[in-house]
């Protein structure tokens, strides 16, 4: 008991931080950050990772997500870019602002909308 009472100001100050940091796994992974709510989670963090397909000749793309699932794109004339590729769920994008949120069942996954002319 006097452990966690001594680990209770680090516990609520890092709670307090603002914005959520990306994940270990993502940089260890090399790809780039992807703000993800998985599972039917309410809020984003950047805890996936895009990663290019394993096949240099693929215009895939890999999401990972931290406990080792992923979800397959493939370039698409989206919004976001992307269109799923694996499964049996679709993708549904929603743009919210300056971000499009592409949902495939019950994970979502954030991005920030394209720049005309990019």
């Amino acid at each position: 008991m006097h452990r966690l009472l001594c680990l209770t100001p680090f516990l609520l100050a890092s709670a307090c931080s603002g914005e959520p940091e990306a994940s270990p796994q993502v940089a260890d992974q090399g790809g780039e950050p992807v703000e993800c709510a998985l599972d039917g989670a309410e809020t984003f963090a950047p805890v996936c990772s895009l990663l290019p397909s394993a096949d240099a000749e693929s215009l895939a793309r890999v999401i990972q997500h931290p406990d080792g699932g992923f979800r397959v794109f493939e370039y698409g004339e989206t919004n976001s870019g992307l269109l799923a590729r694996d499964g049996a769920d679709s993708s549904v994008e929603t743009v919210e602002g300056d971000k499009v949120i592409v949902s495939i069942g019950n994970d979502r996954y954030r991005f920030d909308m394209p720049v005309a002319g990019d």
